[in-house]
């Protein structure tokens, strides 16, 4: 889905939330089980929810921090999250 900001303030999916420093794409999905996305930002957090991101879509390129678990996956950025499908 992409590359969205998040400003701190309106943090999106805002459901449960998880930090693990071996976070992976396959990880954060697991723990979003149930909800219709999941958001990962900074390489070790993961944001589940069932709404979708109201923020500013940003480019690719923002988002390039590797997943702490995964270097060969990008997991959001600072100040940007990764969306996708939780399913």
């Amino acid at each position: 889905m992409g590359c969205y900001l998040d400003d701190g303030t309106t943090r999106a999916p805002t459901g449960a939330s998880f930090q693990d420093r071996g976070m992976t794409q396959t990880m954060c999905q697991g723990m979003c089980a149930g909800y219709l996305y999941s958001a990962t930002e900074f390489g070790i957090n993961c944001y589940c929810g069932n709404t979708p991101v109201r923020s500013v879509k940003c480019t690719d390129s923002e988002c390039s921090i590797e997943f702490g678990g995964d270097g060969n996956a990008v997991c959001g950025g600072s100040y940007r999250m990764t969306l996708s499908s939780a399913v």
